[in-house]
């Protein structure tokens, strides 16, 4: 009879499955974008700095200059994810239990590094999502169950102890209100972090801004295009339905930016920029002579080199045509003209809760604003401390 050796028994386990070798090749890309992430962001410091002491003006984008600790730390994970993914290949449930704290980490690390951050996140949360599936699962969660026996009856008696506690309570409440301030910033806020209202300087608690708010649209744009000379000229139309039209403080608005920057050869050509609003359609515009259309002129503009205007419009629904051109003697050389035509509605006067200081800015959105500012450091503080110890521990 043949007998089966304890040795035997002990490489028994669940054959590898397609999904487990998904899971952990997904680690192992992740874990080379982490580490990539983190080599530009402090590579694109290092630059910048080198690039400033030799005098030369060089403009980088925000997640190169304003991240430093998340990119150390980001550079970290990826060697670890990387290390964690090996060995993933090679049914370690420690692996997988590993992975799982790993890109907890780092998910938290992405809520501190904006846009960016909040695409990137779906990363390892999807990777977390494959750690708990069928296919997965019995890799790694009995062991990691069996080691967290002892810990979860301490967290228990832990969460005892706090209930008993009504200062520990309070502490904690104050502290999910206070992030909870800090995450809702962009929505409970009437103004940015750096927005500053000049008008309203100085404006005591309660005062309601003379300046308006307004949700704006970009229906027409164009940045450093060659433009045309008259007779040639632009019309475009614009229909203002009820959907622009919800809150009626003030009638929706049609702003119009044109300006000539560079000329080329011809610098030193006069150029005339002229623009205008019509309360009729294109075609109608079309059909009509110069004299019919002046009936018609909601607004126009003329000035040299630029011309930036707004011009109201009706607060009922309607069909616009607005026009543009540009007149100079001569054109011999591609012009670079910005064009921007915006349409501005639902105004509405915010109130300043609690003031407005000496430069403009409003005092309780700003005060909101660096609650979020306080959160990111205290995140970043705490994962790196997290990394730290797992490296050194």
């Amino acid at each position: 009879m043949n007998l089966t050796t304890i040795d035997e028994f002990d490489d028994v386990g669940p054959e590898p499955t397609a999904l487990t070798k998904i899971t952990s090749g997904l680690q192992l890309i992740f874990a080379l974008v982490s580490l990539f992430l983190g080599i530009i962001v402090l590579g694109g410091m290092l630059v910048g700095a080198i690039w400033s002491v030799f005098g030369v003006p060089l403009v980088l984008p925000d997640f190169l200059m304003g991240w430093p600790f998340q990119g150390l730390v980001l550079i970290i994970l990826g060697y670890m994810g990387w290390n964690n993914g090996r060995q993933m290949q090679e049914a370690d449930p420690y692996a997988y239990s590993s992975a799982l704290y790993m890109n907890l980490i780092t998910a938290g690390l992405f809520l501190t590094i904006g846009l960016l951050g909040l695409v990137l996140i779906a990363v390892p949360l999807f990777i977390i999502i494959l750690l708990f599936t069928p296919g997965v699962r019995p890799f790694w969660y009995p062991e990691w169950r069996e080691d967290m026996g002892p810990r979860s009856k301490e967290l228990r008696y832990s969460l005892h102890l706090v209930r008993k506690s009504p200062l520990v309570v309070g502490g904690i409440v104050i502290l999910v209100v206070m992030v909870s301030v800090a995450l809702l910033a962009p929505v409970i806020t009437p103004y940015g972090p750096e927005e500053r209202i000049w008008a309203d300087a100085r404006d005591p608690p309660g005062s309601v801004s003379e300046i308006p708010k307004y949700t704006a649209d970009r229906i027409y744009y164009r940045n450093d295009t060659d433009v045309q000379l008259l007779p040639n000229y632009t019309i475009m139309e614009l229909t203002v339905d009820q959907s622009y039209l919800q809150l009626t403080e003030e009638p929706p608005k049609l702003y119009m930016s044109f300006n000539v920057r560079d000329k080329g050869e011809d610098e030193n050509v006069n150029v005339t920029l002229f623009v205008a609003v019509y309360d009729i359609g294109k075609d109608e515009f079309l059909s009509m002579s110069e004299a019919e259309r002046q009936g018609h002129l909601i607004g126009s503009d003329l000035d040299n080199e630029s011309v930036r205007e707004t011009f109201d419009l009706y607060v009922e629904p309607a069909t616009y045509s607005y026009v543009f051109w540009y007149n100079a003697s001569v054109k011999t050389d591609t012009w670079m003209s910005s064009q921007i035509v915006q349409l501005r509605y639902n105004h509405w006067y915010p109130t300043h809760v609690w003031g407005v200081d000496d430069t403009g800015g409003d005092v309780y959105s700003r005060i909101v604003w660096a609650a979020q500012v306080d959160l990111r450091i205290s995140v970043t503080i705490v994962i790196v401390a997290l990394v730290t110890g797992a490296l050194i521990g």
